[in-house]
């Protein structure tokens, strides 16, 4: 009983950890091409390490590891448009479009692996939906600030056609990497896990470097070692996902994790670097504490 909370509760951490040092990055005006390349790196080595640690092949002991070619190619085009958001929309935004992505493997679960969540889960879903564009909105305090940037002729953020296709594909990315992990839970066998892993950091690390190469900008020892704490986050998010899915079902995993993610980044950014929140983050954080509450109570 105790092993699904706690991968749930790495996972929330990971992906927290990934999501306040990604804005820590930003703000620090590297080049995201070159961290992300050098995340993908890292975390390639971490899952082959971990294969050979369990005593499994890198390439597995099914052809369902295939899957991670596709997940892989999905993160891959899912840090594009991340990268591609960043620039354009911020980076408050861009995460809360990447955690409402949440909603694909949500539906996924419930519709097609026939998870049947009670009517108090149900609502703690709706809860965490609704409450994560609200918590995204804070007022400028100390600390990390996103970099203020002159808006470019034809940019008008959320207005513009360009801004609005970004947050579509990242939405769409972000909610084929969960439906993706999820499928992989219910068709592959636990003995693959981190080959496909392995598998899925190989291919995006493969897809970005190809990328940043082809710019021909010159990298950066700074960029690369931005890159490596943040590879370790994407690893303990990733683990502790795949984990928590042997245990749990699915509809409560990416609700928990999206929610409990975006609520300790605020906390932490409130307590180490003093961001000021608006009354309005203030009630979404009640708001996404009460449906974490209600996500637990599969009633």
């Amino acid at each position: 009983m105790w092993k699904g909370p706690l991968f749930l509760i790495i996972s929330v951490v990971g992906a927290g950890g990934f999501i306040l040092y990604t804005r820590f990055v930003q703000t620090r005006r590297c080049d995201m091409s070159a961290v992300g390349t050098s995340n993908y790196i890292v975390a390639t080595g971490v899952m082959l390490a971990a294969c050979f640690a369990t005593s499994v092949k890198p390439w597995g002991s099914s052809p369902y590891v295939l899957l991670g070619v596709l997940t892989g190619i999905s993160f891959f085009v899912t840090w594009v448009f991340l990268e591609a958001a960043l620039r354009r929309v911020g980076v408050s935004i861009s995460s809360i479009t990447a955690h409402l992505g949440i909603i694909l493997p949500i539906l996924v679960s419930i519709f097609i692996f026939i998870e049947r969540p009670g009517p108090m889960r149900i609502a703690g879903i709706v809860l965490g939906v609704v409450c994560l564009p609200l918590v995204g909105t804070r007022a400028n305090g100390k600390g990390l600030q996103e970099p203020q940037r002159p808006p470019a002729p034809g940019r008008g953020g959320l207005r513009d056609g360009h801004a609005a296709l970004l947050l579509v594909g990242l939405f769409l990315g972000a909610g084929s990497n969960g439906t993706l992990i999820k499928c992989f839970k219910e068709l592959g066998p636990v003995e693959d896990v981190f080959p496909y892993m392995f598998t899925i950091y190989a291919v995006a690390g493969i897809g970005l470097a190809v990328t940043f190469a082809r710019r021909r900008i010159p990298v950066t020892r700074r960029d690369v070692l931005y890159g490596i704490p943040l590879g370790l986050f994407n690893c303990v998010s990733l683990f502790g996902t795949m984990f928590a899915l042997r245990e749990l079902d699915g509809s409560l995993v990416f609700p928990v994790r999206s929610a409990g993610s975006v609520l300790m980044t605020v906390g932490l950014a409130f307590l180490l670097f003093q961001e000021r929140l608006r009354k309005r983050a203030l009630v979404a954080i009640a708001l996404g504490a009460v449906a974490l509450v209600l996500m637990n109570l599969n009633r």
